[in-house]
C-alpha cells in the first residue's frame, strides 16, 4: 500500500483509467489538502509513512534498475531533483501553449492597451460583480470623465456617483474617490508598488492588491478569482468545495505553483480568460481549451461537478413599498443617509 499511496502523490503519476499525467506540489501541506482532508489526524499519520516508505521504495526500486544495467547510482537527493526537473518541464510546457492561447484569443479590452496601474485598478474595482462587457462600456466613459488620479480625486461626489450610476454597489465608488485624494495627498498621485500599501487603501483588498501589482506592474503575484478557481478544480478533478478551507489552500497553492514569474501580467490574464471563455460554469468548450490533454475532470467524465461549490446560505426576502409623489410636473426624491444600505443613492 506504502509504494501506491506513494505513486498516487509523486509529481508525476498516473492515473490507472486514463494513462495520463497529473501534477500535484509535493509537500506535507498539499499532500493532506489534494488527497487526503477528510481523514482524522491519526489517520493522516499512517498514511503519510507508508507514503513516504512508498516513495523509499520506489526510489530503491530505480536505483536497482539502474544498477543491473551497469550504470553508476544515483542518490536519493539525485533521484528527486530528476523527478522535480520532469515536474518543471511539464508545468512550462502548459504555461507556453496557455499563453499562445491567450496571445490570439484574449478580448481587446480598453485598460489591456497600455496597462497603466490607475486604468487597472479602476477596471478591477468595476469588474467585481460585474459583466466585463458592461465593465469594458463605463470604463471607456469614465476614463473620459477622471482620465487620472488627480481628476479623479478633485471631482465632486455627486460626479463621481453619476458616472458609476447602473454599476450598483455604490460603496465601491465612494471608495475609489476616497482612495484617490490619499493618493494625490500621500503618494504624488501615483498608485503605490507595494502589497501593504495597497491594502492600506479603501476598497481594495488582498486579490485587487495582487491584481494591481501582477497586471498594472507585471509583479509575480498569484491571482485566484472564481474563473482560476473553475480552471484548478477542473485541472486537478478537485473534490473538495474551492470556496472550504482546504479547497481555498488548495487552489492558492496550484496558483502559486504554476505561475509563470517571466510574464506574471499575460499568465494571469491568461488563466482567467480561459475560465471565462472557455472552461465556463455551464457548457465548457473543452474541445478549444489548450490544457485538455492535461485536465483530469476531462478525462474523467466530472467536468459537469467541477468545481465543488459549498452549500449556498438561505436567501432572505424583503417586502418593500415606494411611493411617488408628484407636484406640479415634479418628482419628489431624497438621497440616502451615507452611513445607511445603498448610502448616497436617490430614491423616491
Amino acid at each position: 500500500k506504502g509504494t501506491g499511496l506513494a505513486r498516487l502523490f509523486l509529481y508525476h503519476i498516473r492515473a490507472l483509467d486514463t494513462g495520463k499525467k497529473h501534477i500535484f506540489p509535493i509537500s506535507y501541506q498539499s499532500v493532506i489538502c489534494v488527497g487526503i482532508g477528510k481523514y482524522s489526524q491519526n489517520v493522516l499519520i499512517h498514511i503519510l509513512a507508508s507514503y513516504f516508505l512508498g516513495l523509499l521504495d520506489i526510489i530503491f526500486d530505480l536505483e536497482l534498475k539502474h544498477h543491473r544495467r551497469g550504470l553508476p547510482g544515483r542518490t536519493i537527493q539525485t533521484t528527486i531533483e530528476m523527478m522535480q526537473q520532469s515536474e518543471e518541464q511539464s508545468i512550462r510546457a502548459m504555461r507556453s501553449r496557455l499563453l499562445a492561447w491567450f496571445e490570439e484569443n484574449q478580448r481587446p479590452l480598453p485598460w489591456r492597451q497600455s496597462y497603466h496601474p490607475y486604468q487597472v485598478w479602476i477596471a478591477e474595482i468595476m469588474g467585481q460583480q460585474t459583466q466585463m462587457e458592461r465593465v469594458a462600456e463605463y470604463f471607456s466613459r469614465w476614463m473620459q470623465l477622471f482620465p487620472d488620479v488627480a481628476s479623479l480625486a478633485h471631482a465632486p461626489e455627486q460626479a463621481v456617483l453619476k458616472a458609476w450610476e447602473g454599476l450598483g454597489y455604490y460603496s465601491r465608488a465612494h471608495n475609489i474617490r476616497r482612495t484617490a485624494q490619499i493618493l494625490l495627498e500621500h503618494h504624488s498621485g501615483c498608485i503605490p508598488e507595494e502589497q501593504q500599501a495597497l491594502l492600506a487603501l479603501p476598497g481594495i483588498g488582498p486579490y485587487t492588491a495582487a491584481a494591481i501589482l501582477s497586471i498594472g506592474f507585471n509583479q509575480p503575484c498569484p491571482l485566484v478569482d472564481a474563473n482560476v478557481e473553475r480552471v484548478f478544480a477542473r485541472l486537478h478533478d478537485l473534490e473538495e468545495p474551492v470556496k472550504g478551507t482546504i479547497g481555498k489552500k488548495t487552489v492558492q497553492q496550484l496558483a502559486a505553483l504554476f505561475l509563470d514569474r517571466d510574464a506574471p501580467r499575460a499568465f494571469n490574464q491568461a488563466l482567467m480568460e480561459l475560465g471565462a471563455l472557455v472552461c465556463t460554469p455551464k457548457n465548457p468548450n473543452c474541445s478549444s481549451c489548450p490544457l485538455q490533454h492535461d485536465c483530469l475532470a476531462s478525462s474523467r467524465g466530472t467536468v459537469a461537478l467541477r468545481p465543488v461549490l459549498s452549500k449556498r446560505p438561505g436567501r432572505i426576502d424583503i417586502i418593500m413599498a415606494c411611493g411617488i409623489i408628484k407636484h406640479n410636473g415634479l418628482l419628489y426624491i431624497q438621497q440616502r443617509l451615507a452611513d445607511d444600505i445603498w448610502g448616497g443613492l436617490w430614491e423616491f
